[in-house]
């Protein structure tokens, strides 16, 4: 018997040998390892704090977690109905974005939209765009009514910064 181990090793020699040969030899496809870059880095931090907002229950806990300010908040619901659930929105400018932050399952309320996972046909707009978890589905409906409107008025008045949601 051999030890585990070993063909780990000897997959790994492989891996290594391969990807040099191609790195060096300029060929397509050649094996690169993705870098994370500063900025990169610096921006993913920034997202994770916004996301991490998303379960505040106050208005002081949430500015606490993404050091946004009273006037970057532009419309926060703390509590979640069933396939309406807790965001915010907010105009960042150390992304320059204009996020949709969502909060996950936190919720008795969060768990109805959840359990009603059966495929359903997505329809926006009259465009069927495929099939999606209902729960979900009538969660993007709500959304798309009831913020699209005011993430647009945004975005003409903040041209530069993307609309992102987190």
């Amino acid at each position: 018997l051999q030890p585990l181990h070993e063909p780990l090793e000897q997959a790994a020699t492989f891996e290594r040998v391969t990807a040099t040969k191609y790195a060096h030899s300029g060929a397509l496809g050649a094996t690169r390892r993705p870098t994370m870059t500063r900025t990169l880095a610096a921006t993913v931090r920034r997202y994770l704090e916004l996301a991490n907002g998303a379960s505040a229950l106050s208005h002081g806990v949430l500015f606490e977690r993404t050091r946004l300010t009273y006037d970057s908040l532009i419309e926060c619901r703390f509590a979640s109905t069933a396939f309406r659930p807790a965001y915010y929105v907010a105009v960042d400018d150390d992304t320059r974005s204009v996020a949709l932050v969502v909060r996950g399952t936190k919720t008795l309320n969060d768990m109805l939209t959840d359990y009603q996972y059966n495929a359903v046909p997505f329809v926006c707009d009259g465009v069927e765009l495929g099939r999606a978890h209902e729960g979900m589905a009538r969660a993007a409906h709500w959304f798309h009514e009831h913020v699209t409107p005011r993430l647009v008025a945004l975005h003409e008045a903040y041209p530069a910064y993307a609309v992102r949601a987190v």
